[in-house]
C-alpha cells in the first residue's frame, strides 16, 4: 500500500538502539497506528546491536554481553526514553526490575588509575542532584559553561594549599606587578558596568575574597546578565588571570598542596576556558565545530596545557571510555577537539541525578527486552532472522526502490512468528543462542553450530521488498562497518556516501567478563565498592562492576559468585589479518592479553584479590563450574570480540565529522538514518548519540519529537531569539569536596 492510498509503511533495518529509538518516538505519537505500519528486520535472534546480551542456559543462565555500556548522567534522551519505557510498561511493584530506579544503578564515583603514591586508584565523584533525565532542561550556552568552570575554579583554589586558605593570603604572596594587573582588570570590568564586581575600587594591596567569589558566582548566567560577548570577556578576564597566577604560585610550593590529583581537573577546566576564549568559540558560526579538525591533546597544548596535564588520569580515562585509539592502538589516542570538549562540558555540568548509571542486569533484560515488549504491544512487527543484503536505488530518482533480504531459518510456526524471549526468575530475557525449539532442524548440532549474527551467516531464502508494495520509507540502522556491501548502489549514485564509508574510521573492541567468589568489597577493601573505572593498564583500560546481575542469574550454593566484572579493550588492527577469521584472531589475542593482564595488573583493580604478595590474580577466586585448576579457570569465563562488520566501534577522529550524514539528510528522499555514526550534534560512539539520531529520524517522518536536547552543541543565549533558560541544581558550582 502506498503513502497516497493509506498508511505509510516503514521498513526499519537493524535492531540497535538507534533504530529502536526511532520506532519508540514514532509510536509515542497519539494515533500513530492510523498513519504508519512499522516492521523491524533483524539479523539473528535478538535486538541490541553492539550492546546486545543474552542468558547462557548451559552456564547457570548467566548474563553474557558485549561490554558494560555506562550510561552517563548527561544522556538526557537515552535515559529519559528508558524512564518512559518503564513507566509505560507498568510492571507490578515487587516484580523483577519493575521500575527505572530498580533497573539502573546509580554510579557515585568513577575510579581512575593514577599510578601516583600508594593508592592505585582515586575516585572521581560528583555530587548527586535531584534532577531526573528526560525532563527537557535546555543545555547551557558556551558562556554559561565558561562561567561555571571559572566559578568552580575560583571557589576551589583557596582550599588547595595548607598555607593559603583564602585569597588575601594568596595575593599577598604575588609580586606587586601581578596585583596591579589584576586590579586594573577589575577596574575595567567595573567601568563597563559589570555589577558582579561591585563598585568599591580595588585596594592597592589586593582584593577582598568576597568580591572575587561574588563575581565568580555570577558565572552560570553571565551571558543573560550582560548580553554582550565583549562584556562577558571583560567579566572573565580578572578571574582567568587570578586563577593562572594562583596556580603558578602554588606550583612553587608543591609540598603544601592538599589535593595533588585534584589540580588536574582544575587545570583542565582552566585550559578549556583559555581555548574557548582564545578561539572565540562562543561567537555565532564559531562553535565547537571550528576545532573539530584538531586533536584534543594538541589543541590543549596550543593553549598552554602542560604535558603533565595532557597525561592526567582524567584525560586518559575519557579517551578510554570511548575507545578513542586510532587503529585500536592505545599508544595512539585520538579524538576531535570539539567532540572531546563537548563531552567534558556535558559530563561535568549537565548530568542529571548522578554522574553515571549502569544497568542492574544485562543490557538485554534492562534495555532491549523492555523496549521490544513495549513496541510489540504497541503494534510494531518484528522479523527476526532476516539479514539485509542490499539497498537498491531507483532509476532516475534519488529514492530507495527495493531492499534485498535473506531469511536465515525456517520457523516451525510461521504464522505467529518467532518468540524471542525466555523467562528467568520472572524476568524477560534474551537467550545467548536462538530458541532452537522454534526452528526447523533446530535440534541438529550442525545448525546449532552456525553463527546467525555473522554477516556471512547462511540463508534459506532471498527475497525483495519493493517500494509502494512493502515499504514507503526506510530507516537504516546498520553501522558503517556493515554497510559496504549493503549500500553499493547508494555509493555509486551519491559521492557523499562513498566519502562517508571511506573516512569514518572504526575500531575493533572486545572484553572479558569474570565471575568471582569474593564480593567487590572483599576484593578492594572498600566498604562502598565502585561501579566503574578507567585509565587502567592497557589493553583493558576500562572496567565495570556488574555484580548486581547475580540475583537474576541461576546459581547454586556451591558455585554462587560474589561479584561480576567486565573488562574492556580495543584490539589493534595490526593484530588482525585480513586473510583470517577476524573474530577468531581477535579472541585469541584477547585471551592471551587477558591472562597476561590478570597475572600482572590485578592489584591495581583488586588489591585483596592477588596471589600472596604478587600483582597477579589468585586464580582460585574465579568461578568455574568445571572446577579446573589454576589459570585453567579462566576458560570458564566469558570472552567476546567485535573485530569486523557492524560490531566495530565508530571513532571521532579529527576532521571526520564533516563526512557524517545527518539522519534526515541521506540524499535519498525516502531513506532515514539512525545510529551513533550519523551527524547528531554529539558525534560520539555512544548510546546517547544513537538515541538522538533515532529521534531525528522520527522527527523527519512525523515532526516529533520537536525538541531534542543535545542535537546542537550549545545554546546561544545572545542570539536574536534565545530559548528559555531553566535554572537548575545541575548548574551549580562543583565543590572541591566532590573530587577530593
Amino acid at each position: 500500500m502506498s503513502e497516497r492510498a493509506g498508511k505509510t509503511r516503514i521498513a526499519v533495518l537493524g535492531g540497535g538502539i538507534g533504530s529502536l529509538s526511532a520506532v519508540y518516538a514514532l509510536t509515542s505519537e497519539p494515533g500513530w497506528e492510523e498513519r504508519y505500519e512499522i516492521t523491524v528486520y533483524q539479523l539473528g535472534w535478538r535486538l541490541g546491536g553492539k550492546a546486545a546480551s543474552g542468558r547462557n542456559a548451559a552456564l547457570n543462565e548467566r548474563s553474557e554481553g558485549r561490554g558494560a555500556h555506562l550510561w552517563f548522567g548527561f544522556y538526557e534522551n537515552a535515559l529519559g526514553m528508558m524512564r518512559e519505557v518503564y513507566r509505560s510498561l507498568g510492571r507490578a511493584p515487587g516484580t523483577p526490575l519493575a521500575s527505572f530506579k530498580e533497573a539502573f544503578a546509580v554510579g557515585k564515583a568513577l575510579h581512575l588509575a593514577s599510578g601516583a603514591g600508594h593508592r592505585p586508584t582515586w575516585p572521581l565523584a560528583l555530587p548527586p542532584n535531584d534532577e531526573a533525565p528526560g525532563t527537557g532542561i535546555p543545555l547551557p550556552s558556551m558562556w554559561s559553561y565558561v562561567g561555571q568552570m571559572l566559578a568552580w575554579i575560583v571557589d576551589s583554589i583557596p582550599h588547595l594549599h595548607e598555607d593559603y586558605g583564602d585569597y588575601a593570603a594568596l595575593l599577598s604572596a604575588w609580586d606587586s606587578g601581578a596585583r596591579g594587573i589584576l586590579c586594573g582588570l577589575v577596574e575595567r570590568a567595573q567601568s563597563l558596568g559589570i555589577t558582579s564586581y561591585g563598585e568599591d575600587r580595588p585596594a592597592s594591596g589586593g582584593l577582598a575574597d568576597s568580591m572575587l567569589l561574588r563575581a565568580a558566582a555570577a558565572g552560570a548566567t553571565i551571558d543573560e546578565e550582560l548580553g554582550d560577548h565583549q562584556l562577558c570577556r571583560a567579566w572573565a578576564a580578572p578571574l582567568l588571570f587570578l586563577a593562572e597566577e594562583c596556580f603558578s604560585r602554588l606550583a612553587d610550593e608543591p609540598d603544601g598542596i592538599l589535593y595533588p590529583l585534584f589540580l588536574g581537573p582544575l587545570k583542565l577546566g582552566l585550559a578549556l576556558v583559555r581555548g574557548i576564549l582564545g578561539d572565540r568559540l562562543y561567537t555565532p558560526g564559531r562553535g565547537l565545530e571550528a576545532i573539530e579538525g584538531e586533536e584534543f591533546r594538541s589543541w590543549l597544548a596550543n593553549h598552554g596545557a602542560s604535558q603533565e596535564l595532557r597525561d592526567h588520569p582524567l584525560v586518559g580515562a575519557l579517551y578510554a571510555a570511548f575507545f578513542a585509539y586510532e587503529g585500536g592502538d592505545a599508544e595512539r589516542p585520538s579524538i576531535a577537539a570539539g567532540t572531546m570538549t563537548q563531552l567534558i562540558l556535558r559530563l561535568f555540568f549537565t548530568y542529571r541525578g548522578a554522574l553515571y548509571y549502569t544497568p542492574a542486569a544485562g543490557a538485554g533484560e534492562v534495555v532491549f527486552a523492555p523496549l521490544y515488549l513495549l513496541l510489540r504491544d504497541r503494534g510494531v512487527r518484528f522479523r527476526f532472522f532476516h539479514k539485509v543484503k542490499a539497498l537498491h536505488v531507483a532509476d532516475g530518482e534519488d529514492a530507495i526502490e527495493a531492499i534485498t533480504i535473506s531469511r536465515q531459518v525456517v520457523l516451525k510456526r510461521r504464522r505467529g512468528g518467532y518468540d524471542p524471549l525466555v523467562g528467568i526468575k520472572g524476568l524477560p530475557c534474551w537467550p545467548s543462542t536462538p530458541r532452537w525449539e522454534q526452528i526447523v532442524l533446530g535440534h541438529d548440532p550442525a545448525v546449532q553450530a552456525l553463527d546467525f549474527e555473522a554477516a556471512d551467516s547462511p540463508e534459506v531464502e532471498v527475497f525483495r521488498l519493493r517500494r509502494g508494495q512493502h515499504f514507503d520509507k526506510v530507516i537504516l540502522g546498520i553501522p558503517p562497518g556493515g554497510l559496504a556491501k549493503v549500500c553499493r548502489s547508494l555509493v555509486r549514485r551519491a559521492p557523499r556516501w562513498e566519502a562517508m564509508l571511506a573516512n569514518l574510521r572504526t575500531v575493533a573492541v572486545g572484553g572479558i567478563q569474570l565471575w568471582l567468589y569474593s564480593n567487590w568489597a572483599e576484593l578492594t577493601g572498600d566498604p562502598e565498592p565502585p561501579l566503574a573505572g578507567s585509565n587502567f593498564p592497557t589493553p583493558f583500560v576500562s572496567w565495570t562492576n556488574n555484580s548486581s546481575v547475580i540475583p537474576y542469574e541461576v546459581w547454586t550454593g556451591k558455585y554462587w559468585p560474589g561479584s561480576v566484572a567486565c573488562l574492556e579493550a580495543t584490539i589493534p588492527d595490526a593484530m588482525l589479518s585480513p586473510d583470517e577469521d577476524g573474530d577468531g584472531v581477535g579472541e585469541r589475542w584477547l585471551r592471551a592479553q587477558a591472562k597476561r593482564w590478570l597475572s600482572s595488573h590485578t592489584r591495581s583493580l583488586w588489591p585483596e584479590g592477588t596471589a600472596g604478595f604478587t600483582s597477579g590474580i589468585d586464580w582460585s577466586l574465579l568461578v568455574d563450574p568445571e572446577r579446573r585448576m589454576g589459570e585453567g579457570r579462566f576458560e570458564g569465563q566469558h570472552l567476546w570480540s567485535s573485530t569486523k562488520g557492524a560490531g566495530r566501534q565508530v571513532l571521532s577522529l579529527p576532521g571526520t565529522a564533516r563526512f557524517r550524514l545527518r539522519a534526515d539528510r541521506s540524499g535519498f528522499s525516502n531513506l532515514l538514518l539512525a545510529g551513533d555514526w550519523t551527524d547528531t550534534g554529539l558525534n560520539l560512539g555512544c548510546i546517547e548519540a544513537a538515541t538522538i539520531s533515532g529521534f531525528q529520524a522520527s522527527r523527519a517522518i512525523c515532526a516529533a519529537p520537536a525538541v531534542i536536547i543535545g542535537e546542537s552543541k550549545e545554546e546561544d543565549v545572545l542570539a536574536e531569539s534565545p530559548p528559555p533558560r531553566v535554572r537548575s541544581p545541575g548548574l551549580e558550582t562543583v565543590k572541591i569536596a566532590a573530587l577530593s
